[in-house]
């Protein structure tokens, strides 16, 4: 089996399936693509390392064609499947392969799932958001992408990213957290002051999406996590009859402690965590935030990203605090210092993890009703829904709790836990059954 989840394969390891982790992420200083193999805690990973099919999560001014069509990573595919043959191939973000191993897989009988952990098979972006404001309703054959992508530089893989593949990361991290820290201050990397001209044509763009399409028509099943993520797949042609709605759920979450019922205090502690990125409504949540009486709300805000975008907000004297990434370990101190969180995106969510460890912390979440958000958060039983962008709404949902703040006691009562990883490594298992593959 293939596949690059990695709570997701402990999990089946744990159901007796056999696992083989075929990945591309890393480059080093030997520049030429190889494969490498590796055993980690009972998983067999296979690595291509500098991978041809080179990906930025800054850039994205790469040719469409080589996310479609790559003849040397074709080739390590077919190497690894004669090196492991697998019963099924469990896909989820191709970027740093490519679709044609799709083709690979289907000429060799292969039954194949695909995750959809992101909109990259129909979106050179993967969010299908133009320019972080608004959601791509009409990418007008390939033409809204140039004008999307355009601001953009031209990528080559940083020096500094070659020797962190090179050296182990345990001796490389201590040298690292600077530069994290930089990162977290300074944003991520900027775009070109100038729009450049695109080397490639919108007939380009269109047919990657196209290509792309056709070869998830060839994959067994299409796993996505909610019906709205469901529809908007369909709409782009996509074999509605492949499409396999389960929701997903993540490791780690029944270690989360539920908090203790709330006693009504001011200020009422608002908290925001992830991404600091406008596709995320940092910018909407501000606004809405500033609003407030600052004697009664306090803002919280914990993440990575463009952290100049809500400078401004700073400089005001607004009663928020900025505490930048935190320790995955420290994460029920995270959740217990929170009273209400806040999952303000404006692009179409997948699913919005952050939201089911608010869940399992007994935090009421107040979210735009957008994407798979609307799978765990049901309105007005443990949290409030709003229309992305609107923060006019956001404002007048946080209101609500400064006003009575005996409201968080009251979902609090209604809030349940979120399904387990083991129930849903078990709704997957069923899926590879159903493509006639047993544990």
């Amino acid at each position: 089996m293939v596949y690059n989840e990695l709570g997701l394969m402990r999990h089946l390891i744990q159901l007796g399936h056999k696992i083989t982790h075929f990945t591309a992420c890393r480059y080093d200083l030997s520049y030429k693509p190889y494969l490498k193999r590796k055993y980690i805690n009972r998983i067999d990973s296979i690595e291509i390392v500098n991978s041809p099919s080179v990906y930025d999560p800054f850039c994205y001014r790469v040719n469409p064609r080589n996310h479609c069509i790559n003849n040397m990573i074709d080739d390590f595919t077919r190497k690894v499947i004669g090196l492991v043959s697998p019963d099924i191939a469990h896909m989820s973000d191709l970027r740093m392969h490519a679709a044609s191993i799709i083709d690979v897989l289907y000429s060799m009988g292969i039954p194949m799932i695909k995750t959809m952990h992101n909109y990259w098979d129909i979106c050179p972006k993967g969010d299908l958001m133009i320019n972080d404001e608004k959601l791509c309703e009409d990418y007008d054959n390939g033409n809204s992408c140039i004008r999307c992508l355009s601001p953009y530089t031209a990528y080559k893989i940083p020096f500094f990213h070659r020797i962190k593949g090179t050296i182990p990361y345990g001796r490389l991290r201590p040298l690292l957290k600077p530069w994290r820290r930089y990162k977290s201050l300074v944003g991520s990397r900027e775009q070109a002051s100038m729009p450049e001209s695109m080397e490639y044509s919108s007939q380009a763009y269109f047919n990657r999406r196209k290509y792309f399409i056709e070869k998830l028509n060839k994959c067994s099943l299409i796993h996505v996590s909610s019906a709205d993520v469901a529809d908007r797949f369909s709409k782009y042609n996509i074999n509605k009859d492949r499409i396999k709605t389960i929701s997903l759920s993540v490791d780690g979450l029944t270690n989360i402690k539920p908090k203790e019922d709330y006693a009504s205090h001011y200020p009422v502690v608002f908290g925001y965590r992830g991404e600091i990125h406008r596709r995320k409504g940092i910018l909407t949540l501000l606004d809405a935030f500033s609003r407030l009486d600052q004697t009664k709300a306090k803002l919280i805000i914990y993440g990575e990203g463009e952290r100049k975008i809500f400078k401004v907000y700073l400089e005001r004297g607004l009663n928020i605090e900025y505490r930048g990434a935190y320790d995955r370990k420290r994460l029920n101190d995270v959740l217990n210092e929170i009273d209400v969180g806040i999952v303000p995106s404006i692009w179409a969510e997948i699913f919005g993890i952050v939201g089911l460890e608010y869940i399992n912390a007994r935090v009421p979440v107040i979210a735009s009703n957008i994407g798979g958000i609307g799978e765990w958060l049901i309105n007005e039983k443990n949290g409030l829904l709003v229309d992305p962008g609107d923060v006019d709404e956001l404002t007048m949902a946080m209101e609500r709790f400064i006003r009575d703040p005996t409201l968080i006691n009251s979902f609090q009562s209604r809030t349940t836990r979120w399904k387990s990883m083991q129930t849903y490594t078990g709704q997957i298992n069923k899926l590879y059954e159903s493509c006639g593959v047993h544990s």
